[in-house]
């Protein structure tokens, strides 16, 4: 929804300036049709920094973990377990 509500707002501000620059059909079509392709691989890209960001808070995470459990009790091997507990399913498969 908030994607069609973007695109939507885009292409009327073009269509205005097509307006306003009084371009024909064809030209105006063409600015239009510019700024969907625009908007898909603008959306593509903000997906993609949307899955890196959650990768990035996971290994976050799992690193706060190993600190917490070292600094609780300084053995490497139970602090690896308590950030395996804790960290996601894709986490733990790294």
């Amino acid at each position: 929804m908030k994607n069609i509500k973007n695109l939507l707002k885009r292409v009327s501000v073009v269509a205005v300036i097509c307006l306003a620059y009084r371009l024909k059909l064809i030209p105006g079509l063409i600015c239009v049709l510019t700024i969907v392709v625009c908007n898909v691989f603008l959306e593509k890209q903000d997906r993609i920094k949307k899955q890196y960001l959650a990768k990035y808070n996971d290994v976050v995470l799992y690193m706060e973990q190993m600190i917490y459990s070292f600094k609780k009790q300084p053995k490497i091997r139970m602090a690896l377990l308590d950030a395996q507990k804790v960290s996601s399913i894709e986490m733990r498969e790294v």
